[in-house]
């Protein structure tokens, strides 16, 4: 029996937009024909992760096949997977090129821990490595051996899956704008995602700066970013870092000073003041709200996005001075973040 939308697909972890599904699938079949080293497989893994990119920046929710070839620009080969996936909320192709896991509980388990995914977890567990607890002794008594990332993960795995209240996120925003402040009074500081939408929790801190002193230019080329890192981790706040030193993006663990506190997941982005309040947008959310966004400006010959706000036709960046102005273009009411959870 068809079913339109079904709950398989609607109940993915951490989504309920069709689009990041149907992605989402597609990017699983293209690095199972990666993984396989075959050169024909390698064409047909392109065109699926290409197909995926194209779905995924949709701005429309794609519920038909003809909406991902009219809105989407997908090709009716894809368009064809597409409906299968719609229909039965999988790819009888990807099942049959992912062999059944060993122990369903085990990889759900270990997909809990930072830089460990299904094909992953599935390799630990034919090791014999079948749980968070069996996995760190392993790595502690070096029998196994793992990335930095998913050690990391692993030291930290019981706080990091848990949500903070965001009392504790307002504490963090103080600390890292009095870092920032110390490099550069200059520098914005915005901390996005849900705790700009106002949501009770969080599940991570997610931090955006930029300057409107760097307009026009490349802020990333002033090496804020490690200063900022340097000065949260000679304080205390950053515990581990999940990414070597970088100029635009760190990511790693935080915790507060306080002794019932918990580690917790910190992104910092160094973001171009030209392209600041676009990606204020994208990051604050929410994810079917942004599409709303997206759709309206595609309507009007306008592209944004997370990483700019432009011109279709001539690629022409449009600089804007505040969310507010980004509306006014689009020709809609400004929204408070906190009326964003759609």
């Amino acid at each position: 029996m068809k079913r339109v939308i079904t709950s398989a697909v609607m109940s993915e972890k951490k989504t309920n937009n069709i689009n990041h599904v149907i992605a989402s699938k597609f990017t699983q079949l293209a690095d199972i024909y990666l993984s396989k080293g075959d050169n024909q497989l390698k064409f047909k893994a392109n065109a699926l992760k290409a197909a995926a990119k194209k779905v995924k920046d949709c701005p429309e929710l794609i519920t038909t096949p003809s909406i991902a070839m009219q809105k989407a620009g997908i090709s009716e080969r894809m368009a064809i997977k597409i409906k299968e996936i719609l229909e039965t909320g999988n790819l009888a192709e990807l099942e049959e090129q992912t062999p059944p896991p060993t122990n369903e509980v085990a990889i759900e388990e270990l997909c809990q821990i930072t830089g460990i995914g299904p094909k992953k977890a599935q390799s630990l567990i034919d090791e014999g490595y079948t749980s968070i607890a069996k996995l760190r002794q392993g790595v502690a008594d070096k029998k196994v051996a793992v990335t930095h990332h998913i050690s990391v993960g692993l030291k930290w795995a019981n706080d990091l899956n848990e949500r903070m209240p965001r009392e504790e996120v307002a504490q963090m925003e103080t600390i890292i704008k009095q870092a920032a402040a110390k490099v550069n009074p200059d520098l914005m500081v915005v901390i996005a995602g849900s705790y700009r939408r106002q949501k009770n929790s969080c599940g991570d801190v997610d931090c955006l700066i930029s300057s409107k002193a760097h307009q026009g230019e490349e802020i990333a080329d002033y090496g804020y970013l490690n200063k900022i890192v340097k000065e949260l981790t000679s304080s205390g706040f950053i515990k581990d870092s999940l990414t070597n030193e970088g100029e635009k993006k760190y990511m790693g663990v935080c915790q507060l000073a306080s002794s019932n506190s918990k580690g917790r997941r910190i992104d910092i982005r160094m973001v171009n003041y030209d392209n600041f309040y676009a990606a204020l947008l994208y990051f604050t959310g929410s994810a079917n709200f942004n599409i709303k966004l997206r759709k309206t400006a595609m309507e009007l010959g306008l592209k944004l996005n997370e990483y700019s706000f432009e011109s279709n036709k001539t690629g022409k960046k449009i600089l804007v001075h505040s969310e507010k102005e980004i509306f006014d273009i689009l020709g809609m009411e400004y929204v408070l973040p906190t009326d964003r959870n759609i």
